[in-house]
């Protein structure tokens, strides 16, 4: 993830359109504030625009979305699986060149939700890999939308939207898709139960979002009755081509004796 272009969420959406024409119809129809422009699809009221193609059916998709079900809150269900099986497009939706960071996450996020809207049956998320459901996605959009300026709510709702909360590819479980937030993704050395690394990633993650993040060597607790955990902040060490790659780095948790 070392291009910056791959610093700006892209997300896939899969669906029953069988032209453009019919996509931009549907967005008419539901009144979306989405319009389709010479750029691709730009908000009438804020300007916010984003980057839109479409491409045929893909057979492939039903075992990638499998493979990209949230391992901590699924969402893709029988009937879900089912539409992206017979599904006849795919949309990928990324943000315009101008935009980084949580303004392009906030952009896509928006136009992805309208994209529900119009049809989409299930999106996922290209860099981390995180699938959902299209009313998952729909649903962190209003999580976003109610924020405000509550920089910990939208934090989290941006985090639920993009970043995969477990990474189980190593020996080591780890998160992916912070740095498309700007911030280090988690990763848990040791021999350390699966529910308590993933709590104790979460949390830090949560709190690095909020602008509350520890200072290294610090101990932590994703909770008060769960395990202490010590913090490092470091540089990851994975390859700069792959998708897991953050060039913001890690946070190191390794597990401390009570």
């Amino acid at each position: 993830m070392d291009d910056p272009e791959d610093l700006s969420p892209t997300l896939e959406l899969v669906g029953d359109w069988t032209s453009a024409r019919l996509l931009v119809r549907l967005l008419v129809v539901i009144d979306s504030p989405w319009e389709l422009s010479a750029a691709g699809l730009t908000h009438r009221d804020t300007g916010e625009t984003c980057e839109l193609q479409m491409r045929p059916r893909d057979a492939s998709m039903i075992e990638v979305f499998r493979a990209g079900e949230c391992p901590v809150r699924p969402s893709l269900s029988d009937e879900v699986m089912e539409g992206i099986a017979g599904h006849h497009s795919i949309l990928t939706v990324s943000a315009s060149p101008d935009l980084r960071g949580w303004e392009a996450a906030r952009t896509v996020l928006r136009c992805g939700s309208a994209l529900v809207d119009s049809g989409a049956l299930a999106v996922r998320c290209l860099q981390s890999g995180l699938a959902h459901a299209g009313d998952r996605l729909s649903t962190l959009e209003r999580m976003a939308g109610a924020a405000g300026d509550d920089r910990a709510l939208l934090g989290e709702s941006l985090y639920l939207a993009y970043v995969m909360p477990l990474v189980r590819d190593g020996a080591s479980p780890r998160t992916r898709g912070m740095a498309l937030l700007e911030a280090p993704d988690a990763v848990v050395v040791g021999s350390v139960a699966e529910p308590n690394a993933l709590d104790a990633m979460e949390s830090l993650c949560l709190r690095t979002l909020a602008a509350r993040a520890p200072t290294s060597g610090e101990v932590v607790h994703a909770s008060p009755h769960s395990p202490p955990f010590r913090v490092e902040r470091m540089p990851d060490r994975t390859d700069p081509g792959s998708r897991g790659y953050n060039p913001f780095g890690l946070w190191r948790l390794e597990p401390v004796s009570r």
